[in-house]
């Protein structure tokens, strides 16, 4: 295996009245443990060669989730404020183990920031709605964002495994090779 993303913490991240939430100290060992599944040569899943990214829980909207959890319960749970602190969490987890990671929390901000600054009316959601679907998901656009972050950080810490330009499709067609 070349590269093993961890990317989870979004549930974790609900709020301690939901059954789903995991408190932060354990979110950051359960991130710890998966790091040392790799990397401690006791463990069966040892893997020196493999390179390990962290990518934080997106960005939330509030008012967005508010919205959903009149369809779903478990929004009602969600909290922007929460979700930041298992996003800094991961960070922290991540620098503490010198593993490159991308702050895909942060970044949703920034990209609604700069959106907002360009566009007259950003709507009831405050331009959240472009990157996600219910407040929490991404939408195609907010997962472009992490796709050119994955890309980004992949190219600046292994460029040896960055994929190469795609394949050029063959047409075989037998009267042309004639």
């Amino acid at each position: 295996m070349q590269l093993c993303i961890l990317f989870f913490g979004a549930n974790d991240a609900v709020l301690p009245s939901s059954r789903l939430h995991n408190p932060i100290d354990s979110y950051a060992e359960n991130l710890k443990y998966f790091i040392a599944l790799l990397r401690d040569p006791s463990s069966k899943y040892y893997s020196p060669n493999t390179r390990i990214m962290i990518i934080t829980p997106p960005a939330v909207s509030d008012a967005m989730t508010k919205e959903s959890a009149k369809g779903q319960s478990v929004f009602k749970y969600v909290s922007r404020a929460a979700t930041k602190q298992y996003a800094d969490m991961a960070i922290v987890v991540a620098k503490e183990a010198n593993i490159p990671f991308v702050d895909l929390n942060t970044a949703i901000d920034k990209k609604v920031e700069e959106l907002v600054a360009t566009i007259k009316d950003p709507g009831v959601y405050a331009g959240y709605d472009r990157f996600l679907a219910d407040g929490l998901h991404l939408t195609a656009r907010g997962y472009e964002v992490l796709y050119n972050l994955i890309i980004d950080t992949i190219r600046t810490n292994w460029p040896e495994i960055m994929p190469g330009p795609p394949l050029k499709a063959t047409v075989l067609n037998p009267k042309v090779n004639q």
